[in-house]
């Protein structure tokens, strides 16, 4: 049984429902058409759902974790992660502490109980489609920052917050004669050393790199 609260969704978002009982999946569509989204289609079982999300390539699934069949909700969610990128959000009435470790371990974008509250339902679709999408983006721009960089001509070397090497461009694999592979993680100070006035070595590269 579900809970209504009479809300409005402005995203047409396009959801595939997985959920063995079939009475409590069609209340779901039904709840989710008066927000506004689009129901990408109904699975009750995992291969069924696979195949639907290959076909639809659904922008979220709302994923019952104790699915009947010969995989649950939890293997389900590992294989749809090979046909989509879209987030998961599992819906349970509950569940033994092993399947919920298993959950945790597919990064599900957030859990819904039974019975579902509308309120809570839009809210955890609102929020786990706008992180992917932030998410998406961040990728896409880390991405594009990646490719430009290998392509200038002068050398780069990045660094985290602790000073050790996260990237490497092909120019400066060329000068120090390491691979990005071999050193990435490494402290800076150990890829490459820095000779200040009179031919004494900078003793600390990071500092030296920030100070004006």
């Amino acid at each position: 049984m579900i809970q209504r609260d009479k809300l409005i969704a402005s995203d047409a978002a396009r959801i595939l429902i997985v959920e063995d009982e079939r009475i409590v999946a069609r209340d779901i569509q039904r709840i989710l058409q008066n927000f506004g989204y689009r129901v990408a289609g109904i699975a009750t079982n995992g291969p069924d759902a696979v195949k639907i999300a290959h076909k639809m390539s659904p922008d979220l699934v709302l994923m019952d974790i104790a699915l009947a069949g010969f995989i649950d909700g939890v293997e389900t969610v590992s294989r749809l992660r090979e046909v989509i990128d879209a987030p998961i959000v599992y819906v349970t009435a509950h569940s033994d502490e092993a399947t919920l470790r298993r959950a945790r371990v597919t990064e599900a974008s957030g859990y819904i109980l039974k019975p579902v509250n509308t309120r809570e339902l839009q809210i955890t679709i609102e929020m786990s489609l706008y992180r992917h999408a932030m998410e998406k983006r961040f990728r896409e721009n880390a991405a594009w920052l990646k490719t430009t960089l290998r392509s200038i001509g002068d050398g780069v070397v990045a660094t985290d917050s602790l000073a050790r090497v996260k990237f490497l461009n092909p120019v400066a694999e060329a000068l120090l004669q390491v691979s990005e592979a071999d050193v990435r993680g490494l402290p800076v100070d150990e890829v490459m050393r820095l000779h200040g006035a009179g031919d004494a070595p900078v003793p600390d590269l990071s500092i030296a790199a920030t100070s004006p």
